[in-house]
């Protein structure tokens, strides 16, 4: 490794912790405004050496060079999420954990025309940004200071924002909309169950059945937690939180589900649950009921998006498609006639085989294939461990779907569709 009077810089050799940051000296350095010098050989991160980075504190001793450095790279990180990250400011837990842009604007679009709003548990501002968008009163509510001091320097060109540092079950103002992200890792440890977020659910939902502070909320909860579950547990008959007024909405980014919305009040739909394909914006609304017929290999392969395998309504999609289920315990579909891949992806259906090792090793020799996707449904092993299998020789590209249908496995040749 080259070095440069010294080794080359590393945060963790300098003890540096994105945590232990002084918000107050940074915000305050960043507003008064960085010499655009000194913020490019900052923003090379690591390839400053430790010599060079002395030097920095002493020549600009007025400054938290060390707040600015980590800054920056946390400023890099966030680009996958804002196309403005270089003009915001992130605590390491609000880059992992804060809605993206493509997020927060759905969650402004969701939200409506309220006039009021509240964002619990607000981060450092990655949906306040957009919930705050024409709204006369917003009220932006964190338990974390450096949460808000990043909230507050993210939102800054808004002056319809109160910032309350405290609880999110403690708050007392009445609004039109209550929008939270319950904290999902409170002991840094990710948490799957409403009962183990930070509120838990019944506290969040207490604001409305109890309190009465809004007339809806939209609560952000995490796409893997069991909702006909909490459905039954806490909006049944018998149940504390009984009603009619609620339904399901599961977001997938970029073929990601990035999460599940609880819509409660005024911002339920009347149909129980709703796929969201972003960033298209494409939806599909239904109850989860709806039945197509299953039928065997047909020209085509429909692989719906995970928003609409997660909401269950892969049948709907089906009889909105003119496609049927490849096999009822499979959330694949299958069809004769090409059709638009804005719900999932398409595949042609080439030929079928029995699950064999040796014959697809063989089957990819005579076929020179040097590139291999693996898809897998219902299969016990890990597309890595089965891709190891292969020693891959020639210039051709093909897909390959192993599923289980009735109790053998079967692979499948496909192509795009």
């Amino acid at each position: 490794m080259k070095r440069e009077n010294g080794d080359y810089f590393d945060i963790k050799k300098q003890g540096f912790c994105f945590g232990d940051m002084d918000y107050k000296k940074l915000i305050a350095s960043l507003k008064t405004g960085i010499a655009l010098e000194l913020e490019r050989e900052l923003c090379l991160g690591k390839k400053l050496s430790i010599s060079r980075l002395q030097k920095l504190r002493i020549e600009y001793s007025d400054l938290p060079i060390n707040e600015l450095l980590d800054h920056y790279k946390l400023q890099q990180r966030a680009r996958r999420k804002f196309s403005h990250a270089n003009e915001m400011v992130f605590t390491a837990s609000g880059v992992e954990q804060s809605s993206s842009e493509i997020m927060g604007k759905y969650h402004n679009r969701r939200a409506g025309k309220a006039s009021s709003l509240a964002d619990l548990c607000c981060g450092i501002g990655g949906d306040l940004q957009y919930l705050a968008e024409n709204r006369q009163k917003v009220y932006a509510v964190d338990l974390d200071s450096d949460s808000l001091l990043c909230a507050k320097y993210n939102c800054q060109f808004y002056n319809n924002i109160s910032y309350l540092q405290e609880k999110a079950e403690n708050f007392s103002e009445k609004v039109e909309l209550i929008f939270c992200d319950p904290d999902r890792r409170p002991q840094g440890n990710r948490k799957y169950n409403v009962e183990d977020m930070s509120p838990d659910l019944g506290q969040v939902l207490d604001l409305f059945f109890e309190k009465k502070l809004c007339g809806g909320m939209l609560i952000k909860l995490s796409p893997v937690i069991n909702y006909l579950k909490v459905e039954k547990e806490y909006f049944s008959n018998w149940s504390k939180y009984a009603t009619q007024w609620y339904s399901w909405e599961f977001i997938s980014e970029d073929g990601v589900l990035k999460e599940i919305l609880l819509c409660v009040g005024s911002h339920a739909e009347r149909i129980k649950r709703k796929a969201v394909i972003l960033p298209a914006g494409v939806e599909l609304t239904g109850s989860g009921t709806e039945q197509v017929e299953t039928k065997g290999w047909q020209s085509y392969i429909f692989e719906p998006d995970k928003a609409i395998i997660r909401a269950g309504l892969v049948q709907k999609l089906g009889a909105e498609l003119g496609y049927q289920l490849l096999d009822g315990h499979l959330a694949l579909l299958t069809g004769e006639h090409a059709v638009s891949e804005e719900y999932g992806r398409l595949f042609k259906f080439i030929e079928v085989m029995p699950y064999n090792i040796k014959k697809m090793q063989k089957y990819l020799r005579e076929h020179e294939v040097g590139e291999l996707i693996l898809k897998t449904r219902g299969f016990p092993d890990p597309v890595e461990k089965i891709h190891k299998k292969f020693k891959l020789k020639g210039n051709k590209k093909m897909i390959m779907l192993i599923v289980r249908l009735g109790k053998g496995h079967q692979v499948a040749v496909l192509e795009k569709g």
